[in-house]
């Protein structure tokens, strides 16, 4: 894409234009990939090296968890949701260096909200708090949660063209109904 072609996309995107929204998104991506597949890498080395996930999962299903952990976990959380959202319009507006220095803080904060979301401490923290008959469900649906979470990431990040099957399961679902609906919409 030319400068100046990339220049009239940044600025119907920020004017609110849909299809110029999902250019300068796609452009942006692949740059934040890296770091959603360094947070990975992060996570795995953390899990074997660093966290101790089963001790944290065998205090929060036993009820050993601090309601206030629980609440500290989802403000954690809620911050590092925040730290990801606000630069995304950020990035759709920014011109030149300034948008290469907001893409790069949206890579690191994704990084640091991937991180956190997976963190077992922070994650047993919150299902603790949950009911007790429910703790295991909630820990079930949290590991599928982390399964869509990184296949979708990891899928639409990556450059070159998306295919259904290049999701995870769960998404997968979705968009192939999402699909049939929208064929049923036209067979109309």
């Amino acid at each position: 894409m030319s400068v100046f072609s990339d220049k009239r996309a940044l600025i119907a995107a920020a004017r609110g234009d849909r299809e110029a929204i999902g250019k300068v998104i796609r452009q942006s991506l692949p740059k934040v990939h890296s770091r959603i597949a360094d947070a990975r890498e992060t996570v795995d080395q953390y899990h074997r090296t660093e966290w101790d996930a089963d001790a944290r999962r065998a205090e929060a299903l036993g009820g050993d968890v601090d309601p206030e952990a629980t609440v500290a976990a989802v403000n954690e959380i809620y911050g590092r949701v925040l730290g990801v959202t606000h630069l995304v319009p950020l990035v759709l507006i920014a011109q030149g260096e300034e948008r290469e220095v907001y893409e790069e803080k949206l890579g690191d904060n994704a990084y640091n909200l991937l991180l956190a979301v997976h963190n077992p401490t922070i994650r047993y923290a919150i299902i603790g708090g949950l009911d007790p008959e429910i703790r295991e469900q909630a820990d079930e649906l949290a590991e599928q949660i982390g399964a869509e979470i990184w296949g979708t990431l990891l899928a639409t990040t990556d450059s070159g063209d998306l295919a259904l099957e290049d999701f995870p399961e769960g998404t997968r679902e979705v968009l192939s109904q999402i699909a049939d609906s929208l064929d049923d919409t036209e067979a109309e």
